[in-house]
C-alpha cells in the first residue's frame, strides 16, 4: 500500500506540474505515459475478449467532441503557412492525450482505484511539497537555479535578474499561469477543511500569479466553508497582503494597490488582441489557419490570449468545439453540479489569459476525476458527492 501510494504521489507530481529533466521537452510524464498505454491497451484487449467494452453517455458526447476537434485540427494544419512543429495544433491535441488523459488512467485504475482518501493524500503531500520548494527557492536564489535547470526549466524568465526575487518560486512548467491557480483551488474544493494549508497556499501563490488573486476569490465566494471561515479567511489575507505587498507581493501591489488593477488587462487588450489577416465571412467562421500562439519561435506576431488564438487558427468555429469540450469534460468530471460551472467557468478564465488546450494540469485534473467517477467502488457516494463534502 505505501508503494502505491508513492508511485501515485510521483505520477501525480511529475505530470501535474509539467516537469522536465534538463532539458524542457524531455517530460518525465513519458514514463508515466509509457506505463499507461501499456495498461491501456491491455485492459481494453481483456474487455474486448469478455465482451465488456462500453462508455456511458456522458464520456461518449466527450469522446466525440476530441475526434470532431482533432478532425477538424488535421485538416486545418495543412494549410498553415507556419509548418514547425510546435505550431500544429494537431500535435497539440495528440500531447494532451498522451500526457494527460493516459497518466491520469493509469494513476486513477492502477493505483487509487476509486481511494478518495489517497486521492487527498496525493493532493495534499503535492501542496505541502510545494510551499516547502517555495520557501527553499524564496530564500536561496541559487537553489532556485539549480532546481530550474535540472528540471528543465533553465530558460525560464523567472531567472532573469528582475524576476529572479518575484515571482517563480516553485517547481512548475506552468508556475506563472496555471499551476498557482489550481492550487488554490485544490486547497478550497478537493480536500477536507485544513485552514493553514488554504492560507498558505494562497499566500504563497499570490507571489507567483496575480491570476491566482481570481482563484482566492472564486474559492472563498464558492466554496462551502462557514460564512465565518469565510470573512476571517478574506480578513486575514486582505491584512497580510496590503500590510506586507510591498516587500513580499511587489507584482501583486504594483496591479492592485499602487495601479488600478487593469495592467494586465490593458497589456494584453493592446498587444495581443489582433487578426493575421483580412476578416470577411469565411474567415471569421473558419478562421485563417495560422497558430499565433507565443510558444512557437521565429513568428512575426504573437498573442497569449486563447481567444485569439483559436480564432486565428480556426475561426468561431473553433471557439464554439473548444467551449463544447469544457462543457462536456466539466459535466463528466463533476456531473451536473455548481462544481461543473465552476470548473467551465475556470476554462474559459484560462483560455483568457493563455491557451489552454493541450497537455496541462486541468485537463489532468479533468480525466482523474472522471475517471474517478467511474471506478469509484458500489456503495460510496459519488465522488461529486464526495467533492462537495470535504470543501464544507
Amino acid at each position: 500500500m505505501k508503494y502505491n501510494a508513492l508511485m501515485a504521489f510521483l505520477l501525480f507530481f511529475v505530470v501535474f506540474f509539467r516537469l522536465s529533466l534538463i532539458i524542457p521537452f524531455l517530460y518525465l510524464a513519458f514514463i508515466p505515459a509509457f506505463f499507461g498505454i501499456m495498461y491501456l491497451v491491455r485492459n481494453f484487449m481483456i474487455s474486448m475478449n469478455n465482451g465488456l467494452v462500453s462508455i456511458d453517455r456522458k464520456n461518449l458526447m466527450l469522446l466525440y467532441i476530441f475526434i470532431t476537434i482533432f478532425l477538424f485540427c488535421l485538416v486545418f494544419d495543412f494549410f498553415q503557412k507556419n509548418h514547425s512543429f510546435q505550431s500544429y495544433f494537431t500535435v497539440r491535441i495528440f500531447m494532451l492525450f498522451l500526457f494527460s488523459f493516459v497518466p491520469a488512467y493509469y494513476l486513477v485504475n492502477r493505483f487509487i482505484k476509486g481511494d478518495l482518501k489517497l486521492m487527498e493524500r496525493i493532493l495534499v503531500c503535492s501542496l505541502w511539497v510545494q510551499i516547502v520548494i517555495f520557501f527553499a527557492m524564496y530564500i536561496s536564489p541559487e537553489l532556485k537555479r539549480l532546481l530550474y535547470t535540472f528540471f528543465g526549466m533553465s530558460d525560464s524568465v523567472n531567472l532573469w535578474e528582475q524576476n529572479a526575487k518575484v515571482r517563480g518560486f516553485g517547481l512548475s512548467g506552468e508556475i506563472n499561469f496555471m499551476t498557482p491557480f489550481l492550487m488554490i483551488y485544490m486547497s478550497f474544493f478537493m480536500m477536507k477543511r485544513r485552514y493553514a494549508l488554504i492560507t498558505l497556499i494562497c499566500l504563497t501563490q499570490i507571489v507567483n500569479s496575480n491570476m491566482a488573486v481570481i482563484a482566492a476569490i472564486i474559492g472563498i465566494g464558492c466554496s462551502r466553508l462557514n460564512i465565518n471561515i469565510k470573512i476571517a479567511t478574506v480578513l486575514v489575507l486582505g491584512i497580510l497582503v496590503y500590510s506586507l505587498g510591498a516587500v513580499f507581493f511587489p507584482r501583486f501591489y504594483d496591479e492592485f494597490v499602487s495601479g488600478d488593477g487593469t495592467r494586465t488587462l490593458d497589456i494584453l487588450l493592446q498587444q495581443h488582441v489582433f487578426v493575421v489577416g483580412n476578416l470577411d465571412f469565411f474567415n471569421i467562421i473558419f478562421g485563417l489557419q495560422q497558430n499565433i500562439s507565443s510558444s512557437i519561435p521565429d513568428i512575426k506576431q504573437s498573442s497569449d490570449m486563447g481567444w485569439v488564438i483559436l480564432f486565428n487558427y480556426g475561426g468561431l468555429t473553433f471557439i464554439i468545439l473548444f467551449l463544447f469540450l469544457i462543457f462536456t469534460i466539466s459535466i463528466a468530471t463533476f456531473g451536473v453540479t455548481y462544481q461543473a460551472i465552476i470548473w467551465m467557468l475556470i476554462g474559459i478564465i484560462f483560455n483568457t489569459k493563455g491557451l489552454v488546450l493541450g497537455s496541462n494540469g486541468y485537463f489532468f485534473l479533468s480525466f482523474i476525476y472522471m475517471f474517478l467517477n467511474r471506478v469509484t467502488p458500489s456503495g460510496q457516494s459519488s465522488i461529486t458527492n464526495k467533492l462537495g463534502q470535504v470543501s464544507k
